[in-house]
C-alpha cells in the first residue's frame, strides 16, 4: 500500500470457530483511490519470491493543487440473515434411540434461529480534508465505522486517521510522507472450533430444537445432553460467552524521488507496518461445553513489526528516433517480526475470569524473524511504437530459505506487438481502435507457506517432575527447502 508491505495476515490467537480477522479489514475503503491487481508468474516475477499468488497494489488518495476542499460522508446499514435453513417441525419424537421401538410423544419444535439471528444496524462516517499549492499537496482524513453482527452481541468497530503530505523540494527533488493509525474492536461469538465444540452455530445445528434453549432460574439447559453428541446451547454462547479482539496500529512511509537529468528517475520508499493484536475468550464456571464446564479463560497477544526498504532507478531514453529503451534496476531489504504469547486457564474459581485463576494454566511463547533481501534488473525496448519487448530478472535471499538454496532466481520475458499501429490497420481503427497480440514467460515462487525456522529440525521445551527437558517436534528440518516456483508461458491478445 502506496509502497508498504503491509501485514495482511489472519492469526487465530482464539479459537472462534475456523474463523479470524484479516488485518487488511484495518484499512478504510473511503481512502483507497484504486487498487491494481498483477497476477500471474510472468507479471510477478519482478516481485521474486512472494509474487506467485500474485500482487496487490493499494494506492490511497492524494492531495491535489487547489483550493481546501472538504469531504464529509456517511451511511446508515441494516444487516439481516440472508437465508435461514429449513428446521424440524414434526410435532413428535422418539422416545427411545432403539430401532424396534417407535413410541413416540408428543414436543413443541423451537426455531434457534430467530433467537440467534437479528436485525443488525451499522454506521459508518469519513471526513476528508485536502488541498494544496503547486509544491505542496495534503490530504487528511478521519474515519468510524461502527457494525453490529447479524448474530446477536456481536460487534465490529474500527476508528482511524490518515495523513499524506507531498511535498516538491526543487525542479528534480520532491519527498512524500505518509501516516495511518487504526484502532479496532470487535465483540465475538465463537462458531463452534474446529479443534474445540463451543460455540452458537455448531450448537444450534446439533441441537434437538424440541428443548426450550431459554434459562430456567438463569440456569441454561443443555439442548444436546447425550454424551457423544454433546454441545453448548447457542443462547448460553451468546448470552455468557466474553469473548472480543482489539487491534492498535500504525502504518507509515517517507518516499524520496530524484529526477537529476532528463529520463532518470530514482526512487527510495521506507514503509513501516507495527500493530498490536490482543485477543480474549471467557467462559463462565457451569455451563452447557462438553469441555469446559468447569470454566475457561484465554488471552494471547500478537505484535507485529514490518519494514521494507525499496530503491528502485530506471532511465528512459531515445536511442534512435525509432528505438526507445527503458533500463530499470532496484532493490529491496525487508524485516518482518512477529511475537505471540498466549495464556490459558481452565478450572476456574466461581467468579474468576482471568487466566492466570485457573487450576490448570498453559502458557505459549512464539517469536518469528524473517528477513528477506532482493535485487533486480529489468530492460524493455520499444521499437517503431509497435514493437514492445521486455527482460527481467530478479534475485531473492531470505532467510528462511536452507543454506544450500538461499539464492533464487526469477528471469521474466515478454513481448508485444501493437497490431493497430500498422498503417494497413487504419481502414479497420473504427471497428477496432486497438489491437495487440502479446506474449510473455515468467517465474514466481511462494515464501509465504515457509515459516522462519523450518530449515531446523526444531524442539519443544517441556517441563518434567523438577526437571527441565525438550522434546523434538513431529516435523523434520529441510536444509535444502526453498519456496514453491510457479512457471507460467502466457500468449494472448488484446
Amino acid at each position: 500500500m502506496d509502497g508498504v508491505i503491509i501485514n495482511n495476515s489472519s492469526p487465530e490467537l482464539i479459537d472462534l470457530g475456523g474463523y479470524a480477522q484479516n488485518r487488511l479489514v484495518d484499512i478504510n475503503p473511503n481512502d483507497i483511490e484504486r487498487i491494481e491487481i498483477i497476477k500471474g508468474a510472468a507479471a510477478a516475477a519482478i516481485y521474486g519470491s512472494r509474487a506467485s499468488n500474485g500482487v496487490v497494489q493499494i494506492f490511497t488518495k492524494r492531495g491535489v493543487e487547489g483550493a481546501p476542499k472538504i469531504a464529509v460522508s456517511t451511511q446508515f446499514r441494516v444487516n439481516e440473515v440472508r437465508k435461514t435453513l429449513d428446521y424440524n417441525q414434526y410435532p413428535f419424537r422418539f422416545v427411545n434411540n432403539i430401532a424396534s421401538d417407535l413410541t413416540q410423544e408428543p414436543v413443541t419444535r423451537y426455531d434457534f434461529q430467530d433467537m440467534i439471528f437479528r436485525t443488525a444496524f451499522g454506521t459508518e462516517n469519513n471526513v476528508s480534508l485536502s488541498g494544496g499549492s503547486a509544491n505542496t499537496q495534503y490530504f487528511m482524513s478521519g474515519n468510524f465505522l461502527s457494525n453490529q453482527g447479524i448474530i446477536d452481541n456481536t460487534s465490529f468497530k474500527r476508528g482511524g486517521a490518515r495523513l499524506r503530505l507531498d511535498q516538491t523540494v526543487n525542479n528534480w527533488v520532491s519527498v512524500s510522507l505518509g501516516a495511518n493509525y487504526i484502532l479496532s474492536d470487535s465483540e465475538e461469538i465463537p462458531n463452534g472450533g474446529l479443534l474445540e465444540t463451543y460455540g452458537a452455530l455448531t450448537g444450534f445445528i446439533f441441537s434437538n430444537n424440541f428443548i426450550n434453549p431459554e434459562p430456567v432460574n438463569g440456569i441454561y439447559p443443555s439442548t444436546a445432553p447425550t454424551a457423544i453428541l454433546r454441545r453448548t446451547n447457542p443462547l448460553e454462547a451468546i448470552n455468557r460467552f466474553d469473548f472480543g479482539q482489539r487491534t492498535s496500529r500504525f502504518i507509515g512511509d517517507f518516499q524520496l524521488n530524484l529526477t537529476p537529468a532528463n529520463g532518470l528517475n530514482i526512487n527510495y520508499v521506507i514503509g513501516y507496518d507495527n500493530s498490536t493484536q490482543i485477543a480474549t475468550g471467557f467462559i463462565p464456571v457451569g455451563n452447557t461445553t462438553p469441555s469446559y464446564d468447569a470454566g475457561y479463560s484465554r488471552r494471547a497477544d500478537r505484535t507485529s513489526y514490518l519494514l521494507n526498504n525499496d530503491l528502485n532507478v530506471s532511465y528512459r531514453t531515445l536511442l534512435t528516433d525509432w528505438l526507445e529503451s527503458t533500463t530499470g534496476i532496484g532493490g529491496t531489504v525487508q524485516t518482518e517480526q512477529h511475537y505471540t504469547t498466549a495464556i490459558t486457564g481452565t478450572q476456574l474459581g466461581p467468579i474468576a475470569r482471568t487466566s492466570t485463576s485457573g487450576a490448570t494454566v498453559v502458557s505459549n511463547d512464539s517469536r518469528v524473524d524473517l528477513n528477506i533481501m532482493g535485487f533486480f534488473a529489468q530492460q524493455t525496448f520499444g521499437i517503431g511504437d509497435r514493437f514492445f519487448l521486455t527482460g527481467a530478472g530478479r534475485y531473492d535471499v531470505s532467510s528462511a530459505f536452507g543454506e544450500e538454496d538461499r539464492w533464487q532466481f526469477y528471469p521474466k520475458l515478454s513481448g508485444s506487438y501493437l497490431v493497430s499501429n500498422e498503417s494497413f490497420w487504419q481502414g479497420l481503427s473504427d471497428i477496432i481502435p486497438i489491437f495487440k497480440l502479446r506474449a510473455s514467460y515468467g517465474q514466481a515462487g511462494n515464501l509465504t507457506a515457509i515459516g522462519a525456522y523450518e530449515r531446523y529440525t526444531n524442539y519443544n521445551p517441556v517441563s518434567l517432575p523438577g526437571l527441565p527437558g525438550v522434546i523434538p517436534s513431529t516435523l523434520l528440518g529441510n536444509t535444502g527447502i526453498k519456496p514453491e516456483r510457479q512457471v507460467e508461458t502466457e500468449f494472448g491478445a488484446i
